[in-house]
């Protein structure tokens, strides 16, 4: 259902609120989109209680933040997203700033291609002016030797996603056998 009005002069559409069901899932969006003879000004937000990371990647478009949807596909592989919030601001003679924070649980996430895979993630990812970051309040990770580290606390961020190749910082918060933890520092990055 979609609560919106049109203006035309000044063209305008305003949306108090328009909802969308998809079997489970339940997306909002809110906001306003202004247009004049050059030039348009946009201020969106949606929201997703909760949904599969599966079917999130279904409905991500390929052409919004392209390069962050292709790393969050190749690496995210399984857990539920919560409290899902996305935000668009644009203004004339400046890039659009695209805005996301969201909550996991259950989540298989390789942070580094070397690294084994983060599993029975939980935490928090954000997106904002440029820089993106998982933050980990549960998880482990099954070392190559030494069994299992617990990997709570642990940070993955990328500053700046514009530069190519960007650049990450990891804070890897291991608990565990000493074996364990210098067997996932050793791994080539």
């Amino acid at each position: 259902s979609v609560d919106a009005r049109l203006r035309l002069d000044p063209f305008t559409l305003s949306v108090g609120q328009a909802v969308a069901v998809d079997g489970e899932t339940t997306a909002t969006l809110k906001g306003e989109i202004e247009a004049d003879d050059v030039s348009w000004t946009v201020s969106l937000d949606a929201a997703v209680e909760q949904v599969e990371v599966a079917r999130a990647r279904e409905l991500w478009p390929e052409s919004l933040r392209p390069g962050m949807r292709k790393w969050l596909a190749a690496n995210i592989e399984a857990g539920t997203l919560h409290d899902a919030r996305w935000s668009v601001r644009a203004v004339p003679g400046s890039q659009p700033d695209i805005s996301m924070s969201q909550r996991f649980t259950g989540a298989e996430v390789r942070v580094l291609q070397t690294f084994p895979p983060l599993v029975k993630g939980v935490g928090t990812m954000v997106a904002h002016d440029h820089a993106f970051t998982i933050l980990v309040e549960e998880g482990e990770m099954a070392a190559p030797q030494g069994g299992i580290v617990d990997a709570s606390g642990s940070v993955f961020r990328v500053p700046d996603t514009r530069l190519k190749p960007a650049r990450a910082e990891v804070i890897f918060d291991a608990v565990g056998t000493v074996t364990a933890g210098l067997s996932i520092i050793a791994l080539a990055p």
